[in-house]
């Protein structure tokens, strides 16, 4: 009797208990209208800042005595992402640690979370900052193709960003130790081996202190590349469910996703600065900025304003350029670690904070990873093409 992929698909489907169900349902159809307030009350704190006009004065003070536009490029962004985090941290508060601690997927203390999220602003706003000295550097040395040569020293930007990060960034919020020995980690160092990834830098860290989901992730880039598997994927997975998360994520490194990743961001950033250059005067017009110069930092309001409604308008494009890479890995992780069934039913798992079976559409407009229903039918299919 041939096997039956769709039967098997949704028998493993009907395994996931009605309230995970619900609840997921409930996580994801809200996690939509999250995605488009975010981009709403961005945009309010853009115009807000921009009209109260707190860094216009700030501007004027630096250049009181004499110009100082590295300063200026790089004091002014910096007390705008303050300014925006403050307005934004109510919403934030709700949507990632009420909203979280809601719907079950995490335990950790507000104080914690509180403390991981400010040292996380400090850095990102920092680091924020410092590209932009580049950016307001580019935009007074070349007026017209200033996009063109920000996304590509962005791109640059990113490659370093990811290379450290593993170093310098990560530590800071879990702890990551060595994969501890036994059967589990000589599973994972046999498809490593067979794959020819480095086997010196699996790590296990505590993702249960953030959420209390299965994850797993490969970081860094060329020397600093690391695969780290999190406590909650060890607790909660089988032998075959571990090799198959694992062969998932060597396939993110032996297939070069992050750099080409990396590569994608480069384009989008491309897109963004033309768009930006293109609707900075109507932005700046509509919030009261009508004789703003592009390469004024003061204007930096108005300048992430553009930037925000492009990459919110490509939201879509860029999830399905993050689908298209997690189900290569996933046929890299059936293709080497030979576990349909281990996928199938940790893929599961991951139904707890993502609804399952969304529509094409939905799929298509909110969704970065491929649905449970869709990879679960991918396992089963190769299942059927590679069972005697």
């Amino acid at each position: 009797m041939a096997f039956d992929i769709e039967k098997a698909t949704q028998a493993y489907l009907a395994t996931l208990p009605q309230d995970v169900v619900t609840r997921s349902t409930g996580y994801t159809n809200g996690g939509h209208w999250v995605l488009l307030f975010d981009f709403i009350i961005s945009l309010l704190a853009c115009y807000l800042i921009v009209k109260w006009g707190y860094l216009e004065k700030i501007g004027l003070r630096l250049e009181a005595k004499r110009p100082r536009p590295l300063l200026k490029s790089f004091l002014i962004p910096l007390v705008f992402l303050f300014i925006q985090t403050i307005i934004t941290l109510p919403w934030t508060i709700f949507t990632s640690y009420h909203r979280e601690h809601f719907y079950g997927l995490s335990k950790q203390p507000f104080g914690d979370w509180f403390g991981q999220f400010a040292l996380s602003t400090l850095i990102g706003n920092f680091i924020f900052a410092l590209a932009f000295i580049g950016i307001y550097a580019l935009l007074r040395r070349f007026k017209k193709t200033w996009w063109i040569w920000s996304s590509l020293a962005g791109g640059v930007f990113a490659l370093i960003a990811l290379i450290l990060s593993p170093i310098f960034i990560e530590p800071l919020f879990n702890k990551y130790q060595p994969f501890p020995e036994g059967v589990v980690k000589n599973a994972i160092v046999e498809l490593a081996v067979q794959s020819k990834v480095p086997t010196d830098k699996i790590y296990v860290f505590d993702g249960s202190r953030q959420r209390s989901v299965v994850t797993a992730n490969v970081s860094g880039a060329f020397g600093t590349a690391r695969l780290a598997v999190s406590d909650m994927a060890l607790q909660k997975t089988s032998l075959a469910e571990t090799r198959a998360v694992v062969g998932h994520e060597i396939g993110h490194y032996a297939l070069k996703h992050t750099l080409k990743l990396v590569v994608f961001v480069t384009i989008l950033m491309l897109i963004a600065f033309y768009a930006g250059q293109k609707l900075f005067l109507p932005f700046a017009k509509a919030f009261g900025l009508k004789d703003a110069e592009i390469d004024n930092p003061v204007a930096i309001g108005v300048l992430i304003a553009c930037f925000s409604t492009i990459f919110f308008i490509f939201t879509p494009v860029n999830n399905s350029a993050l689908r298209l890479v997690e189900i290569e890995s996933d046929n890299y992780s059936l293709m080497s670690a030979k576990e349909p069934d281990g996928l199938a039913t940790a893929l599961l798992k991951t139904a707890e904070y993502r609804k399952a079976n969304p529509s094409k559409l939905e799929e298509i407009m909110f969704y970065d990873h491929t649905s449970v229903e869709n990879r679960v039918r991918n396992a089963m299919k190769w299942k059927s093409e590679h069972t005697n």
